[in-house]
């Protein structure tokens, strides 16, 4: 096989995603996240990378508190969505079916079948 140097970019990584979820005065907003991942076990940790102007990130700092969402394959298209939407523009509060845990202000998605509440430390 022929191999072809690309130089220094980032490889095309089949990676899943995730639906990041804040709170922005007091109502919920998403976004869809390629790169996330376990920093560690104990106490456990998940980093999300995002870019430097996002809603939700901006939900994240004002109330320290977000949420991480695991869509179903079911949920491809609004998972799509949510990331080609810009929350600075459109009102996402009503895509999902949101709900809050012990943190309360870290809105979760019903639909999801993974979601996780997490407090910000960096």
């Amino acid at each position: 096989m022929t191999k072809r140097e690309l130089g220094m970019i980032m490889p095309p990584l089949a990676l899943p995603v995730c639906i990041a979820g804040a709170n922005i005065g007091g109502r919920p907003n998403y976004c869809t996240l390629a790169w996330f991942t376990m920093i560690d076990d104990i106490p456990p940790m998940i980093g999300l990378v995002m870019a430097k102007e996002r809603r939700t990130k901006e939900g994240i700092l004002e109330n320290c508190t977000f949420s991480v969402n695991i869509p179903s394959t079911q949920m491809a298209a609004v998972t799509d969505y949510v990331g080609i939407t810009s929350g600075h523009e459109t009102d996402k509060s009503e895509v999902f079916k949101s709900f809050y845990g012990k943190l309360g202000t870290a809105p979760m998605i019903e639909e999801c079948p993974l979601t996780m509440e997490c407090e910000l430390l960096k």
